[in-house]
């Protein structure tokens, strides 16, 4: 590994098989010109503890490669446990893993844990365990009421013959679609079976699309 070259002076043109890789801090290195995706033949990702090489699974995530070469190098475990369902958490299993050698120098290149990463993933463990994950159908039966209750409102002062029926129905009908943006937030970044049964309702009622949000 070529050591980093120092900001002060300026960059030069790197040898016909070379190029640059610069961290987002600017700091660059030269490596072996590579074309991705045609010579890429490791890319390695640690979460929970665990490095998985993803080479093979880049071009088959869902929601693009350029999120799994973003991390490649780096740890994922958030990112996993805040946007991936228990489905695609249970497929980590059959990702393979990197290859044992190659582990200590991705260590050393990513650094140690942080003691506050450590707590707050002991937290958020805690909090599943507890079931702080799982729906309560009562709670969002009451949220989906109160949703409805304003458009019904809404619609029926509208329309009856009250003297200021419009400056009430204005902010009732306001209120449904506020709650409509909550809901659909929910709904949208929720990662369990209920949300995926309610995911469109930001589509039919917040006038936002899905994939756009996501």
């Amino acid at each position: 590994m070529v050591a980093a070259i120092p900001l002060t002076a300026p960059l030069p043109p790197p040898p016909p098989t070379m190029g640059y890789d610069c961290d987002d801090e600017a700091n660059c290195v030269v490596v072996p010109l590579c074309d991705e995706s045609k010579c890429r033949t490791s890319l390695d990702v640690r979460m929970h503890n665990i490095w998985y090489d993803l080479s093979g699974w880049r071009k088959a995530h869902p929601a693009g490669s350029h999120w799994i070469d973003w991390f490649d190098g780096r740890d994922a475990t958030e990112v996993m446990d805040a946007f991936h369902s228990d489905r695609a958490q249970k497929m980590l299993v059959k990702l393979p893993k990197t290859k044992p050698e190659f582990i200590p120098q991705l260590e050393e290149s990513i650094g140690p844990i942080s003691t506050t990463t450590e707590n707050f993933r002991k937290l958020r463990a805690q909090l599943v365990s507890e079931g702080w994950w799982e729906r309560d159908v009562v709670h969002e039966s009451k949220l989906i009421a109160i949703w409805m209750s304003l458009l019904v409102s809404g619609i029926a002062v509208a329309n009856s013959s009250l003297l200021y029926a419009p400056f009430l129905a204005i902010p009732l009908t306001g209120l449904f679609f506020t709650q409509s943006g909550w809901l659909g937030h929910d709904y949208v970044h929720g990662i369990d079976k209920f949300t995926d049964k309610f995911r469109q309702l930001t589509t039919l009622c917040a006038g936002l699309g899905v994939t756009w949000w996501r």
